[in-house]
């Protein structure tokens, strides 16, 4: 059967229309698939910064039952970010709640007071050493003889043995003892200590 002339155009038109109703179709669901696919290495990158936050340093403080007051003082002094967010590696002498009980309660209260932030920020600084120093290597190393160390605040560390003991010493003359030690992390190592540095 011959279709009137007359229809002709207008079956033509339907099809081109439809023809680019197809083609929009297809243009629009590449584009979809296009930031998709943009999207993915950008979300791989967040996935593997939340698991390395996760098992950093700070993470690691953090989930120290021991070390909660260390933890929030950390915060409070904003060097969370770089324990947690840098590759480091770096060594915490992670002072213990006990060892802040211990102070006199002058000290600690005026450790959280805003106009002593350099104070806080200096305290904190003084337990944070670049590098990874386990226990193995602290030991290896005090064959021969005391070890200095030197903290991101400038504080300097002597870490010596007393029979089976690791002790950490400041310049003030605090003298910490290492206590739970070897706490992994994937941008260094934890040890608790049962003493606070770098204060007067």
């Amino acid at each position: 059967m011959k279709l009137p002339f007359s229809i002709l155009p207008l079956l033509i038109i339907i099809s081109v229309l439809a023809a680019c109703k197809e083609d929009v179709k297809s243009e629009a669901e590449l584009e979809v698939a296009e930031e998709v696919i943009a999207e993915e290495p950008k979300q791989n990158t967040e996935k593997k910064e939340a698991i390395s936050q996760a098992n950093s340093v700070m993470a690691r403080v953090m989930s120290t039952k021991e070390c909660m007051s260390f933890a929030r003082y950390i915060v409070s002094a904003e060097v969370s970010d770089q324990l947690m967010k840098e590759e480091g590696p770096y060594t915490l002498f992670a002072p213990s709640d006990d060892a802040f009980n211990s102070m006199d309660e002058e000290s600690v209260k005026k450790l959280p007071m805003t106009e002593n932030k350099p104070l806080l920020v200096s305290m904190v600084k003084s337990h944070i050493v670049e590098g990874t120093y386990d226990s193995v290597t602290l030991i290896q190393a005090l064959k021969k003889g005391a070890v200095s160390l030197i903290t991101i605040s400038g504080e300097q560390l002597t870490v010596s043995k007393k029979d089976n003991d690791i002790l950490v010493t400041d310049s003030k003359g605090n003298i910490a003892t290492v206590g739970k030690s070897d706490i992994q992390a994937n941008n260094g190592v934890v040890h608790v200590v049962n003493s606070v540095l770098g204060m007067d």
